[in-house]
C-alpha cells in the first residue's frame, strides 16, 4: 500500500543528494525537509471531518495522547517550526549544509518506530506484555 509513497520519498532524497553534489561547485545547496506529520490546513480539515462523522475517534484529546506515544518531543512540529527550518536553510547559518535531509519531526525519525507505551514502560518497538490482552 505504501510502496510507491516510500519509493518516491527515497527517490527524492537520493535525487537531492546527487543534485547537491553536482551543484556544489556553483555554490548552490540542495536539501530536503522531512516533517512526518505536517499540520496543514488540508490535514486539519480531514481530521475535523472524521471527528464529525465518528465523534471521539479523532478528538483533540485523543490526538494529543497519540502524539505522546509516537512523537518523542510530545507533539509534531507546528507550521512555524517548519518555517524556522526553511529560514535556517535559506540563511548563511546553513552555508555548509548540502545534500542532507533535515528531520523536523519532533523526533519520530530518530525513534525509528519505537513507541512510548503508556504506564511508564519507556520506548519499545512492541507493547509490554502487561498491555496485551490475556490469551
Amino acid at each position: 500500500m505504501y510502496a510507491v509513497y516510500a519509493g518516491a520519498k527515497a527517490g527524492l532524497t537520493n535525487f537531492s543528494r546527487s543534485l547537491a553534489v553536482e551543484l556544489a561547485p556553483e555554490g548552490i545547496r540542495v536539501n530536503t525537509i522531512a516533517s512526518d506529520t505536517t499540520p496543514s490546513a488540508r490535514l486539519t480539515a480531514l481530521i475535523d471531518d472524521l471527528e464529525r462523522r465518528a465523534p471521539g475517534t479523532m478528538s483533540a484529546e485523543l490526538r494529543a495522547r497519540s502524539h505522546a506515544v509516537y512523537v518523542p518531543a510530545g507533539a509534531p512540529p507546528t507550521v512555524d517550526d517548519l518555517a524556522d527550518v526553511v529560514l535556517f536553510l535559506a540563511s548563511d547559518l546553513s552555508r555548509s549544509v548540502t545534500g542532507t535531509t533535515l528531520h523536523a519531526d519532533g523526533g519520530t525519525w530518530a525513534s525509528s518506530g519505537f513507541l512510548r507505551w503508556p504506564g511508564g514502560h519507556g520506548w519499545a518497538p512492541s507493547p509490554p506484555g502487561s498491555l496485551l490482552p490475556d490469551a
